[in-house]
C-alpha cells in the first residue's frame, strides 16, 4: 500500500488525530487521540477522557483500512500526498441499507 510507505516514510511519531464517524446511528463527537513516540497517550470525545483501545492511532487506522478491504464489499479512501487517510468510507454489505460507516480524519502534527 502506497499511502502506508508514504506514512512511514515520514518518520512522524508525535501527532494527534481527530476521527469523526458518521453513519445513520445518533451523532456522536469526534474522538481525539494524542500519539507520543508512536504510543497512544491519550483518547477523548468532547470532553471524556476514553480508554487507549479506543483511539485511532495512523497504525490503527491503515489496520481499519486493510481489515475492511478484505471483508466490506466496498471500500472507499482519499489519502494525501503524506499518505494520512482524509476520508474512509466502508458499505459492509451492498445488499443491507443503512450500514454504511463514513470517517473523515485529520492530523496534526506534535
Amino acid at each position: 500500500m502506497r499511502a502506508w510507505q508514504a506514512w512511514e516514510a515520514g518518520g512522524i511519531d508525535d501527532y494527534t488525530t481527530t476521527v469523526r464517524l458518521t453513519c445513520f446511528c445518533p451523532r456522536i463527537p469526534a474522538v481525539r487521540t494524542v500519539v507520543r513516540d508512536g504510543e497512544i497517550r491519550k483518547v477523548t470525545r468532547g470532553d471524556r477522557r476514553l480508554a487507549k483501545r479506543k483511539g485511532h492511532s495512523m497504525d490503527r487506522l491503515f489496520a481499519m483500512i486493510r481489515e475492511a478491504h478484505e471483508t466490506a464489499d466496498h471500500v472507499e479512501v482519499t489519502y494525501t500526498h503524506r499518505g494520512v487517510p482524509k476520508s474512509i468510507g466502508i458499505d459492509e454489505s451492498e445488499m443491507i441499507a443503512d450500514e454504511e460507516r463514513y470517517y473523515t480524519v485529520s492530523l496534526v502534527r506534535g
